[in-house]
């Protein structure tokens, strides 16, 4: 169950859309490790890799870290860096936490934005990988669905790190 910040009606569509994230990240990121193996072994046995692997790893490991940051998010997991405010009151560093989300919140959001720039400039050029021939386009959607999460879970723990309500993430 979703605790404090991701609890009610908005909380938790955020805590189980980043689980769900996470998951199929986690998903991604192992199936792109089984290629690898599979390829590798080709390569040894058979002499004949996987055609294209690398173009899979490069676009797949993208897809799936953007999956990821979410769940990193919710857990605020990201690094921080506090030795210049251990001093200060709790109240005080849960309100520069809160000062800190609504910047990286910021951050996330003109990521993402260029993002959708870049996969409108993707998709109108029919860019392609070069030795499959695949659309490069559908590899941004899953790190922009990252991004918009982390983008809704930043403001959700900004406000209620301002507020003052900061509860232990679930």
């Amino acid at each position: 169950m979703a605790a404090g910040v991701f609890a009610g009606p908005v909380g938790r569509p955020l805590w189980l859309a980043a689980v769900a994230a996470a998951g199929a990240g986690g998903a991604l990121l192992m199936g792109l490790a089984l290629l690898t193996v599979a390829s590798v072994l080709g390569r040894v046995l058979f002499n004949q890799p996987i055609p294209g692997d690398f173009e899979l790893m490069e676009n797949g490991i993208a897809a799936g870290v953007g999956l990821l940051l979410p769940y990193a998010q919710v857990k605020r997991g990201h690094v921080i860096v506090d030795f210049m405010t251990s001093w200060a009151p709790p109240s005080w560093r849960r309100r520069l936490d809160g000062v800190a989300a609504l910047l990286f919140a910021a951050l996330f959001a003109l990521l993402l934005w260029r993002g959708l720039i870049g996969a409108e400039d993707t998709f109108r050029s029919d860019e392609q990988t070069v030795i499959l021939g695949w659309p490069i386009w559908p590899f941004f959607l899953p790190v922009l669905l990252g991004l918009l999460l982390s983008t809704l879970i930043l403001l959700r723990q900004a406000f209620a790190d301002l507020a003052g309500r900061r509860e232990p993430a679930p």
